[in-house]
């Protein structure tokens, strides 16, 4: 099936004599494409940081440092092959470190993994080497540790498929092996599981012929039990009670932060593919790493090509080698760039068409002298491209060394919030110190202000929602539109750098923070102010609301909205003063129609209710809203206060009520002043006291 194979003359004793050479270049090159995973204090990747949070959460839910924040969440569920082993390693050497560890099977693994692939097709292993260059592409720089650790996984579940193929038979043995990487390529991630298997598909339709048509059969055996649990997960992991594990707001906001199914035209994607390769690196340097893998591609396809023995035999790739390379090119090229609330699934395949490339030399059996000329090239670029990122994450020591000095003069086990106003480093494309702030857990426990918890793809829970707020879509990246006010109340620590500075100051005053540490740019305040804890947050559970419009109920959350003739109610990431707030969003609400929310079951602690009401700045038109807020004690109601006015015109005004312990239930009516009033949102929590 795979077209031209190796010639005769060239037989498994002799494959297997030289394969010790294989294997040794694959060995140094992988050594050295480790090297830089321990250059630095803390490794310059975008994702990282949140990586090390999940382990240390994960190894350490239950202790008093985590407990009052994260519970372990135990599921089917993607991404536990990358967790869970990193954090029975983090038990020995610590999350980053565990880590750092894990990750050697991807830059040491994924070369030995692809020979086995290129072995399975019959063609010389060397071409794999050619990987190299392409390791510490985008999906490394943006710390994509979960994606990038199938690799391996997902070339050797390619090199089972086609080795089971081209012998014409299944043993038993290769129906564990198959269903093994199945399963472990799930368990560490389902985007790639899901294409590989795709790929594999589609390179292995032939087997439908009659002559082969047996294997099929073998082929649902080994595959089937994987599907099987992706379909579960799919299923599980995406319904209703997802809203009740994250909180409606907060999955509302983690969609919103993934976006729309995007799509990228085609020349833009062709144009853009080489700062994909070299996504991470400043300064011409990427491109020098870039020229390398194409001079070594060169030679080594020249020398194949010289190596046939005869013209005739040898040269054009089989039907398999060209639906593989050709279907991870278009993972790059067609795949949609968000989608899902998965972001930058197609950016994440664009390195794997350049390592499989090699499928397209000239099939043939290479004798030593022009093994060795093959693979030097490719050697040398992996030198290359591990001194340059060596050098490069060297550079991030003292900037590494400065921030775990700050963090670490924050109390463990308390609430802190990162605004790395300045993310940029020289050297780096990417913002490499937005999730800096995640560094705290890893280190102290507590909570960081944005985390990965909310995802279904982390076994990770809050003890209860709201408690961890999230200003706005992405407030890391947009640190200049955050009023921090409004979530001072749920922080103890605000760890800030550069222009965010001055800005936390006017926004807090100083006497409501305490500079604790500074260093290399960064500065650690505590919030003086009385501290409280969140007990219940009404946005967060809305969709647990009785909603009813002019007395007729609004029926059940669909899970975006609830459906009130004429009126939208939904989780919104509101925008007041240009300013991004999560809130509860009414749109069209007339002044005859009230809308009431009934929320029941609250918690008996909690003593006040802080939130805000306000008028969103992209409504076409102004009016004003009014709030009326009451309990329900011993089933008699009873007002909070008086009367909240959000103001006519665009912008938001904060509240806070006092509510009496033991109260069953608290009802909000909301209802329009004017025609006019479009798009209003309200937000608010219930706290109690905290030290």
């Amino acid at each position: 099936m795979s077209g031209n194979r190796e010639p005769e003359a060239s037989s498994s004793t002799e494959e297997e004599e030289r394969d010790w050479l294989f294997l040794l270049l694959a060995a140094i090159g992988g050594t050295a494409m480790c090297v830089p995973l321990f250059s630095s204090t803390l490794l310059p990747l975008l994702d990282w940081p949140q990586h090390n949070a999940m382990v240390a959460s994960i190894a350490n839910a239950g202790s008093p440092e985590f407990e009052p924040y994260i519970l372990r969440h135990y599921q089917i569920s993607t991404y536990l092959g990358f967790y869970y082993p990193a954090a029975l390693l983090s038990k020995l050497v610590g999350a980053d470190m565990a880590l750092r560890l894990l990750m050697t099977i991807y830059f040491g693994g994924t070369p030995f993994a692809l020979g086995a692939l290129f072995r399975s097709l019959g063609r010389s292993p060397y071409p794999a080497l050619l990987c190299f260059p392409m390791l510490w592409g985008y999906a490394a720089y943006l710390g994509f540790g979960a994606f990038l650790l199938g690799f391996p996984f997902a070339f050797l579940t390619l090199a089972q498929c086609f080795s089971i193929e081209r012998a014409g038979e299944a043993t038993r043995e290769d129906l564990i092996r198959l269903l093994s990487l199945t399963c472990v390529l799930f368990f560490i991630h389902a985007l790639l599981f899901a294409v590989t298997l795709l790929v594999a598909g589609i390179a292995l339709l032939p087997i439908l012929a009659p002559s082969k048509r047996k294997l099929f059969p073998r082929y649902v055996m080994g595959i089937g039990p994987s599907v099987g649990i992706f379909l579960i997960w799919v299923f599980r992991g995406h319904s209703s009670d997802l809203l009740d594990r994250l909180g409606v707001g907060m999955a509302q906001i983690h969609a919103n932060n993934a976006g729309d199914t995007t799509f990228e035209p085609l020349q833009r994607s062709i144009e853009r593919w080489p700062e994909v390769i070299d996504a991470g690196l400043d300064g011409g340097v990427g491109r020098e790493i870039l020229l390398a893998w194409v001079v070594a591609g060169a030679v080594m396809f020249v020398a194949s090509l010289l190596a046939r023995k005869s013209w005739k035999k040898g040269w054009r790739p089989g039907y398999t080698e060209v639906v593989v390379v050709a279907s991870f090119l278009a993972a790059y090229l067609f795949l949609p760039v968000m989608a899902v609330n998965v972001w930058a699934i197609s950016k994440r395949f664009g390195t794997l068409g350049p390592m499989l490339i090699g499928l397209l030399f000239p099939a043939v059996s290479y004798r030593r002298s022009v093994q060795l000329a093959v693979a030097t090239p490719a050697l040398f670029a992996a030198l290359f491209t591990a001194h340059v990122h060596h050098e490069r994450f060297a550079e991030m020591d003292e900037v590494g060394e400065a921030l775990l000095e700050v963090i670490d003069a924050a109390e463990p086990g308390r609430r802190l919030y990162g605004l790395p106003a300045t993310p940029r480093h020289p050297g780096f494309k990417a913002p490499v110190l937005l999730h800096a702030a995640s560094y705290y857990v890893s280190r102290r426990g507590g909570l960081a202000g944005f985390s990965f918890i909310h995802s279904p793809t982390v076994p990770l829970s809050l003890q209860r929602p709201g408690i961890n707020p999230y200003p706005g879509v992405r407030g890391e990246w947009f640190s200049s539109d955050t009023h921090y006010e409004l979530y001072s109340d749920y922080y103890d620590y605000f760890l800030a750098r550069g222009a965010s500075v001055p800005r936390l100051m006017r926004a807090r005053g100083e006497r409501h923070l305490r500079q604790v540490a500074r260093s290399g740019g960064w500065v650690l305040y505590e919030d003086l102010a009385p501290r409280l804890r969140v007990v219940h947050s009404f946005h967060e559970t809305l969709h647990r609301a009785e909603v009813s419009l002019a007395g007729e109920s609004c029926g059940d959350f669909d899970g975006t909205e609830f459906s009130c003739p004429g009126v939208r109610i939904y989780p919104e990431t509101g925008l007041f003063r240009r300013t991004h707030i999560m809130c509860t969003a009414i749109q069209s609400l007339r002044p005859d129609q009230p809308v009431e929310f009934r929320f029941r079951d609250l918690p008996d602690s909690g003593t006040q209710i802080r939130g805000m009401v306000g008028i969103d700045d992209r409504s076409p038109t102004r009016g004003g809203v009014s709030m009326e807020w009451s309990t329900i004690r011993d089933g008699e109601e009873s007002s909070l206060g008086a009367r909240i006015e959000s103001g006519d015109e665009a912008g938001y005004r904060t509240f806070m009520l006092d509510r009496q312990p033991g109260d069953s239930e608290v009802i909000v009516r909301v209802r329009s002043q004017a025609p006019g009033a479009q798009t209003f949102c309200w937000n608010a929590s219930l706290f109690e006291a905290w030290q």
